[in-house]
């Protein structure tokens, strides 16, 4: 027993043991940082989409809500006639968010990327595939 509180001892007071601690810690922050930006799977030119929506607020010009589909996008509507979960297909244009005009000020374009949306869509047609049946978004609607 005492051997093994030498031998113990002997690896503690190293700096080795200490420079392999650091090594595996700087290893494993690289391994975990997701270096690689995700890019979005549209294209500039698409203009077709189909999805679901999952939220919807009024504004000033008109409505915007959220598609969701492959991924997801904000889109922007003068008029919208439909509920939340219903399916839809979209026609549009895509367009990049613009980042902050006020130096050190909010930036929508950082905001949209950390959610995962890359893209919105200003929608010119928008046509009702299938309505909503699911009693989790009626009971959101009504909330």
């Amino acid at each position: 027993m005492i051997f093994y509180l030498k031998v113990l001892r002997n690896i503690l007071q190293s700096k080795l043991f200490y420079l392999s601690i650091i090594f595996f810690i700087i290893l494993y922050i690289l391994i975990n940082i997701k270096i690689i930006k995700y890019d979005s799977i549209y294209n500039i030119n698409n203009n077709i989409f189909y999805g679901t929506i999952i939220n919807i607020n009024k504004t000033d010009y008109g409505y915007s809500f959220t598609l969701k589909s492959k991924e997801n996008l904000i889109c922007y509507i003068k008029d919208l006639n439909y509920d939340l979960g219903d399916l839809v297909k979209l026609e549009g244009t895509l367009e990049y968010p613009l980042n902050n005009t006020v130096l050190n000020n909010f930036n929508y374009k950082k905001y949209l990327e950390q959610n995962k949306i890359y893209y919105i869509l200003k929608v010119d047609k928008i046509t009702l595939i299938k309505e909503n049946k699911n009693i989790i978004y009626k009971v959101k609607k009504s909330l």
